[in-house]
């Protein structure tokens, strides 16, 4: 009976540790992470959009604004259904600037880089785990 509470006692002290372990670590990542700005992620995204669709210059000013108002939205709130919101309004708008061929050519894009994307983001996730793991 001893011997199992001392087990628990120990299991619990783990679990706290590797649970504060992670905490650290995850704040650790996001300090020495560099924030881009509002106008850096309008940039880049206008960016990303001008080489996969080709956008006149009016478009790119335009799509830059709706880059830039999405950007500064983005840090009031990420919850996901926030996040969800806001990509589908984002989408509606982009919509109304693109013409039909381009907006089909983003979507095709978006289709063939999708997978792409979730594999980089498990594959960091992995990492960050695997890195706690080796630190601990």
């Amino acid at each position: 009976m001893a011997q199992s509470i001392i087990r628990m006692k120990t299991r619990f002290v783990y679990l706290l540790f590797a649970l504060f372990g992670g905490i650290s670590l995850m704040a650790q990542q996001a300090e020495g992470k560099p924030q881009r700005t509002p106008q850096q992620i309008a940039e880049r995204q206008t960016e990303r959009l001008q080489r996969d669709v080709n956008l006149t210059e009016q478009q790119r000013d335009t799509v830059y604004a709706i880059h830039l108002k999405y950007a500064e939205r983005r840090r009031e709130n990420e919850d996901r259904s926030h996040v969800m919101i806001r990509m589908d309004s984002l989408r509606e708008d982009l919509k109304g600037v693109l013409t039909d061929e381009q907006f089909k050519l983003l979507q095709q894009k978006r289709r063939e880089t999708g997978p792409q994307r979730q594999a980089t983001v498990r594959m960091v996730q992995q990492e960050a785990v695997t890195d706690t793991v080796k630190s601990e």
